[in-house]
């Protein structure tokens, strides 16, 4: 196992306002759209959706050192992650688990590599949410087979985001690949209003 190091301290600061999921034995994208709103899943025959405001991230590395995130990884490993009062809320549709809308039939996903990212000093990380969680149904799809079914978040709704970054990474070769994993982690969190169009922005400065 080898490692690269970059040491900091995160500080936050917002422009506007606002969004990791259980499930699933492999790595997968760890947190939200990071090239832009997610299409929908619905099949063809099924009601059209009505996109939702799109809020947007933008960290930002002030610092001198490198800073890696989780980009891709393990359910759970999520580099942001949406609370409401205390409540984790599931804000990635991940792929080990259908739609309910697909059901009963679906593709999930299977293994992939886990994946850090590292962001240099004065580059930025951006990523969106369009204001949906995941809620697992049990047995949603048939019996023994949960699906997850979308809900929206309403604007107004008093929100926690964390972000979680380390000043290091190290390559696990565990599971017969290369796969990247961050060091020992930091969380940096703030209370916002969820609130259509915003901007979110994260510093870290130290």
């Amino acid at each position: 196992m080898r490692f690269r190091s970059a040491g900091l301290i995160f500080t936050v600061g917002f422009a506007a306002a606002c969004g990791s999921s259980p499930n699933g034995t492999g790595p997968r994208d760890a947190g939200g759209d990071d090239a832009g709103p997610p299409a929908t899943d619905a099949p063809a025959d099924a009601p059209p959706d009505v996109p939702a405001p799109v809020v947007s991230f933008v960290f930002t590395n002030a610092t001198t050192r490198s800073l890696y995130i989780q980009l891709f990884g393990f359910s759970g490993q999520a580099y942001w992650s949406l609370y409401q009062a205390g409540n984790h809320l599931p804000v990635d549709n991940t792929c080990e688990t259908c739609d309910c809308r697909q059901c009963p039939s679906c593709a999930v996903c299977g293994r992939g590599l886990a994946r850090v990212k590292e962001i240099a000093p004065g580059a930025s990380h951006s990523w969106s949410w369009d204001g949906r969680i995941w809620e697992v149904v049990p047995n949603g799809c048939r019996a023994n087979l949960a699906c997850e079914q979308d809900q929206v978040i309403p604007t107004g709704a008093v929100l926690d985001l964390g972000v979680t970054y380390s000043s290091s990474f190290a390559v696990d070769t565990t599971f017969g690949a290369d796969d990247e994993f961050i060091g020992p982690s930091l969380v940096s969190t703030a209370t916002f209003t969820n609130a259509p169009g915003a901007s979110v922005e994260i510093t870290a400065t130290q």
